[in-house]
């Protein structure tokens, strides 16, 4: 049985998830307005641990159920509330959640979409797909655009809201024993460079990736006194080129490997913790720009796509010269000109708690 406080439900496992959803849902149960809760799956290890932890700290307590049950959803679950807050929209969900996404529309649930990427596929990346319907009844989109206009059918659109960035948390996992504080001190600059996903240039180019590692070795040469930190997309594992880069690092102690294959002492490290030790960020177009620019890091951009981030400049290649240049007053303003663009998170929580509380109210 339902109470008269709208009920709003959000299943949380991954990083992104909590990231992205857990500032929103304990902004609204702080407002008071709507009731909230949050479904885990259960389990065991220092994830699992750090996930739950993530939670409470947000002054919400998760109930936890079987990987089955959260992964397909239940009847009783989905039943007893009035919205689900998602990151995948349950039409155009292809995840390993599919099944519950599935069972969200045969029991006419609604559901609240927030977009969790700064290049998001179905949001403003299309690959070939446009005029995207979405089963929400809510789109809280980052900002609506000509991208969003042209991927987003026109019903989905007029359904949408834009709220700036709404990430005010990315989660540590390094605990200072990891001897990252120690290896920063040893460098008074130091570069957090984050490789390109093979997706950015798809079908994989091996003449990018060679050109990709020629710069950074040169780098890594021609600056030895700088640190640099090379993170993979998302700390995944890069078969491919894992053996040249392990090489570059055994060569050159200014380097750390923030990658699930790397043996360093940064393998483990979640994104945060290598913005924590970073002094400036070169990435391709992602939301990792954002999250540097919103700790106020210097940022500069490689493998622009058409329309993203046309404030940042752009480097054509890990050229030392550009990138470890004495003259920063561009790379800061473009750190500028992004917080500027997105806005305050804090503000921009206001502003989705708003949405949604109007959302559950007109149900």
């Amino acid at each position: 049985m339902k109470s008269d406080s709208p009920h709003l439900l959000a299943y949380l496992n991954g990083a992104s998830e909590r990231e992205t959803l857990l500032p929103i849902l304990a902004r609204i149960q702080a407002r008071g307005k709507a009731r909230v809760s949050v479904l885990m799956p259960a389990g065991l290890g220092r994830r699992f641990y750090r996930g739950v932890s993530e939670v409470m700290g947000r002054g919400l307590f998760p109930r936890l159920c079987t990987r089955k049950r959260f992964y397909s959803g239940t009847t009783a679950q989905l039943q007893s509330v009035d919205a689900v807050l998602v990151v995948s929209d349950p039409r155009l969900d292809f995840t390993k959640h599919k099944e519950r996404s599935e069972l969200l529309q045969q029991l006419a649930v609604p559901t609240i979409f927030v977009q969790h990427g700064v290049i998001q596929q179905g949001v403003n990346s299309d690959d070939g797909e446009v005029n995207q319907g979405y089963y929400s009844s809510l789109l809280l989109l980052w900002e609506k655009g000509n991208a969003e206009a042209r991927v987003l059918s026109a019903s989905s659109l007029e359904l949408s809201a834009s709220i700036g960035f709404p990430k005010t948390m990315l989660e540590r996992r390094a605990p200072s024993t990891f001897g990252g504080g120690k290896w920063a001190r040893l460098f008074q600059e130091r570069l957090l460079l984050c490789w390109p996903p093979a997706t950015r240039y798809k079908p994989r180019d091996e003449e990018v990736e060679a050109s990709l590692l020629l710069g950074l070795e040169d780098l890594l040469r021609s600056y030895p006194h700088s640190g640099v930190i090379v993170r993979t997309h998302r700390g995944q594992r890069v078969a491919h080129i894992e053996g040249e880069l392990e090489a570059l690092r055994s060569r050159h102690k200014n380097l750390l490997l923030s990658t699930k294959s790397s043996n360093g002492r940064a393998s483990r490290w979640s994104m945060q913790d290598c913005l924590d030790y970073s002094t400036f960020v070169v990435a391709p177009p992602s939301t990792v720009l954002l999250d540097a620019a919103y700790q106020r890091l210097p940022i500069a951009l490689t493998h622009p796509v058409p329309g993203f981030f046309p404030e940042v400049p752009s480097l054509d290649s890990f050229d030392p010269a550009s990138v470890l240049s004495t003259d920063r007053e561009h790379f800061v303003q473009a750190s500028a000109a992004l917080r500027d663009r997105y806005g305050d998170p804090q503000r921009n929580l206001e502003v989705a708690s708003c949405k949604i509380e109007a959302m559950l109210a007109g149900l």
